[in-house]
């Protein structure tokens, strides 16, 4: 999530939504396949980064430049295949929207987590739960995983709105 994170800053220092998303997939050797590895007692896993991205709607001038469509585009044209690998897994700093969701199960995405629930667009279970519904005919989110770190990913919202508030008020 720090790095889903960082890309809503990026998105912020650029004057947009401050959302970020990166997709990454859980690395499983032959040896450990199915299980975790232990080093020193402690659980180790390995990650692969396949993308990241943050919102660009108003630089691209594209209400679907969301920061997950774009994680999502990115990363299948870096990979040349549209269908993610199993063990994929969105991080975003905001509950997806419908269209996201339906994207995130389009691109073949395992797991979902997120900051902040979205009261607005909220597609996962705050505004609507649109995961009880069988939405893709192929492909189910195996888990969804929400208010990891939703202070802050909250938190970036709410002072993004409010100077920009306070940057209109001045004009």
């Amino acid at each position: 999530m720090e790095l889903a994170l960082q890309e809503a800053q990026n998105a912020w220092d650029k004057g947009e939504v401050p959302i970020g998303a990166v997709i990454v997939r859980e690395l499983l050797s032959n040896a450990t396949a199915g299980s975790t590895v232990m080093n020193n007692l402690h659980a180790t896993r390995s990650f692969q980064i396949l993308s990241r991205a943050h919102n660009l709607v108003e630089t691209n001038i594209d209400a679907s430049s969301h920061a997950e469509l774009l994680a999502l585009r990115q990363g299948s044209t870096k990979m040349q295949n549209w269908r993610f690998p199993p063990n994929s897994t969105l991080y975003t700093t905001l509950e997806p929207c419908p269209m996201c969701l339906a994207s995130i199960q389009a691109f073949r995405i395992d797991n979902i987590v997120y900051g902040a629930n979205d009261n607005r667009l909220g597609a996962v279970n705050t505004h609507m739960d649109l995961m009880s519904v069988a939405t893709h005919p192929y492909h189910e989110v195996k888990s969804v995983i929400g208010g990891v770190r939703k202070e802050e990913c909250g938190d970036i919202l709410v002072q993004f709105f409010r100077e920009r508030r306070k940057s209109k008020k001045k004009q």
